[in-house]
């Protein structure tokens, strides 16, 4: 058993038993708090602990000290034994990966909206999220959503030089590194590919090879087949991107600047200007064929 001393008190876990999850950078294991309640404790790899800029990322989660009904975050920062950890709240139930495919319309409008508020909340407080997708969406056994890891999140006016992105969700500008445009629009765009994935039961681009998905998700435009008028074009705002004459290669980096800037111009600006077109949905009919893998499993 192991013992964590916290800043108000202390926290147990057995690693052998209490394993939850392993990553790339962090195990994920559920222990007890001083009261015997359950809490999420995550332990940075120890091939990590010394790698200072693998500490800062996963510090910050604690250090950006949010608070939000819709926002699951560090509480407490602990350094034991050379190891580093996080402990934050215990969610009773499952990340959006487990049932994102077997939503109907009323439950992925809803999921998409308590996104959209808690992104308003971090958005006004400077932070860009950046990591929006399914496995960092909490859902509550009693149907609560929460906005979880923070890993990769950044205050909008700090400069980094490269940020790891996942393709799926990711916008052009996450996919090209051009580091200095991400903005509010870059955490709109991904949960704009979610929401149509939540409604369609599938995402919008695959293939097998990563350099051919990178292209297409970089260039090729949203598909609406399968979705309403109004409802496409929501999700062609939300994830406008650059219609390039040639690939990206072929730009000079200030003329792929220009073409991103153009296209982030058109997507929502604000998380409460996307909230307010998902509310316009509400009680229509989203969707013109059923969702493909809702009968699955």
């Amino acid at each position: 058993m192991i013992t964590l001393k916290g800043i108000e008190q202390s926290y147990s876990f057995n690693d052998q038993t209490d394993l939850i999850t392993k990553g790339k950078f962090n195990n994920v294991f559920k222990g007890v708090n001083e009261s015997n309640n359950p809490v999420c404790i995550k332990q940075l790899l120890s091939h990590l602990a010394h790698d200072q800029q693998a500490i800062i990322y996963f510090k910050q989660e604690y250090i950006f000290q949010l608070q939000h009904p819709n926002i699951i975050a560090a509480t407490d920062y602990i350094v034991n034994d050379g190891k580093h950890y996080l402990v934050r709240s215990w969610v009773d139930g499952n990340d959006l990966s487990k049932t994102a495919h077997k939503l109907n319309e009323k439950e992925a409008l809803y999921i998409v909206k308590e996104v959209l508020i808690a992104l308003n909340y971090l958005h006004n407080k400077g932070i860009l999220h950046l990591d929006i997708q399914p496995k960092n969406i909490l859902i509550g056994k009693d149907g609560k959503v929460f906005l979880s890891d923070f890993g990769l999140a950044k205050r909008i006016d700090r400069i980094i030089y490269k940020q790891p992105f996942n393709i799926y969700y990711s916008s052009p500008e996450q996919i090209l590194n051009h580091i200095n445009l991400f903005n509010y629009s870059t955490d709109l765009f991904a949960l704009g590919v979610l929401m149509f994935e939540l409604l369609l039961g599938e995402r919008p681009f695959t293939n097998e090879n990563p350099e051919v998905l990178m292209n297409i998700v970089i260039a090729a435009p949203l598909p609406t087949n399968g979705l309403r008028k109004e409802v496409a074009a929501v999700l062609e705002k939300a994830t406008a991107k650059p219609r390039f004459n040639l690939p990206p290669t072929k730009y000079t980096y200030d003329e792929l600047d220009d073409q991103l800037i153009e296209a982030q111009k058109l997507r929502y600006q604000a998380a409460e200007e996307f909230l307010n077109a998902i509310k316009n949905l509400e009680g229509k009919n989203l969707v013109t064929r059923r969702w493909w893998k809702f009968w699955e499993n």
